[in-house]
């Protein structure tokens, strides 16, 4: 057991550990083993711990305060018995007060959760020192960098007109299967009594999607979107349709797990011609269950003119890529002659819709030399040179 105790002739707030074998029985430390720090954040008090066991021994998080709590914070600690601390100074304190007039202008009592490999940390704000106290909500993917309040906090707050309508104080958390069970103490301002609050089910942090947009330059589309928040996300796959057709999966892009920073994403899709294309993100956690976004919806525009391109590597060994462009549908040809005009392959012979294409060149029977490859679409014909080293 860790609790807080308070020095009477100095008034300063430790934190203590005490032994049991039956949980009625105990026996204290000798000594604190936590006390207030150097920093004005907790000079005066350090108290309501909560502590979690870990591979290399235990973390603690905890209250601390100046004096008449005119600063307030949650500091991180850690130790390899639970009796010897160490204050993770350089991140210290893990989580501030609000700002002043805000509900958690004082924050104290942390009580932390640990599920799905992300840490749920709730505590108790007041606006100013024993008045209205309400419960809030915090979240950090590794407990101690970047730990982001709740956007709906307060997530428990008074009932006016009812035993708890002038302050409610977080007492402790548990998971009981799918349902958050919290405890807190209630006051309606003389009396005091033990209320439970549940929230079934318990999600708190789903996959936010802040935007999903979808452009093209002719040649291609870029898919982009953003997440605010994502839980066990274990990617998108990305789904295209176009007109009278079904969604199919043209690729899979990660995600990046648990976290409550906001990511960025894109996709380029390649593989189209002219016309209207639709777009959606199929969200799929690590246990195979998903959620679709919003569809978004571009057109590719047709090419105003016929174009051949140069040949890109050139020279080149040992392929490169031909690109070209219709701006109407058609029969297309695509041959490749040597330099005394002996046809030596085919690359294209096939109605093509308007568009842009790219068709690959890999001669890997064919010797080094000067080459030339000619686009016929319609009465549009076009040769172009191209060299082969070896």
């Amino acid at each position: 057991m860790w609790y807080a105790g308070i020095e009477t002739t100095a008034l300063l707030t430790k934190i203590g550990y005490a032994t049991s074998t039956d949980g009625i029985n105990w026996i204290k430390h000798p000594d604190p083993v936590l006390l207030a720090g150097t920093a004005s954040w907790e000079s005066a008090a350090v108290s309501h711990p909560s502590v979690m066991p870990y591979s290399n021994g235990y973390k603690m998080w905890y209250s601390g305060s100046a004096a008449g709590a005119s600063e307030s914070a949650i500091g991180y600690a850690t130790s390899p018995d639970g009796i010897n601390w160490q204050k993770d100074i350089l991140n210290n304190p893990v989580l501030l007060s609000g700002a002043i007039g805000e509900w958690d202008r004082i924050v104290y009592g942390p009580e932390i959760l640990y599920i799905d490999n992300f840490y749920y940390m709730f505590y108790t704000g007041q606006v100013v020192l024993y008045q209205s106290d309400k419960v809030g909500l915090a979240t950090s993917s590794d407990g101690i960098h970047n730990w982001n309040k709740h956007a709906s906090n307060p997530v428990l707050v008074p009932t006016p007109g009812q035993w708890d309508g002038s302050r409610t104080i977080l007492g402790g958390v548990l998971m009981d299967a799918d349902t958050l069970k919290m405890y807190y103490a209630g006051s309606n301002g003389s009396n005091w009594e033990i209320g439970l609050a549940t929230s079934f089910p318990f999600i708190p942090i789903p996959i936010e999607l802040i935007s999903f947009t979808a452009t093209s330059d002719g040649k291609e589309v870029i898919l982009n979107w953003s997440t605010a928040t994502e839980t066990n996300n274990s990617g998108f796959s990305i789904e295209r349709k176009s007109a009278n057709s079904e969604y199919s999966e043209i690729g899979f892009v990660p995600g990046f797990g648990t976290t409550t920073e906001p990511k960025s994403y894109s996709y380029t899709d390649t593989e189209v011609s002219s016309g209207k294309y639709t777009y959606r993100l199929k969200q799929i956690d690590f246990d195979g269950t998903f959620e679709y976004s919003p569809e978004v919806e571009v057109e590719v525009s047709a090419p105003l003119k016929f174009s051949l391109e140069q040949n890109y590597p050139n020279p080149f060994n040992p392929s490169t890529v031909i690109s070209y462009q219709l701006p109407i549908g058609g029969n297309v040809t695509i041959k490749v002659y040597d330099i005394l005009g002996n046809e030596v392959a085919t690359l294209v012979y096939e109605y093509k819709p308007a568009g842009r294409y790219e068709v690959e060149f890999n001669p890997s029977s064919l010797p080094s030399g000067v080459y030339f490859y000619q686009l016929r679409a319609g009465d549009f014909v076009q040769t172009k040179k191209m060299v082969l080293m070896k």
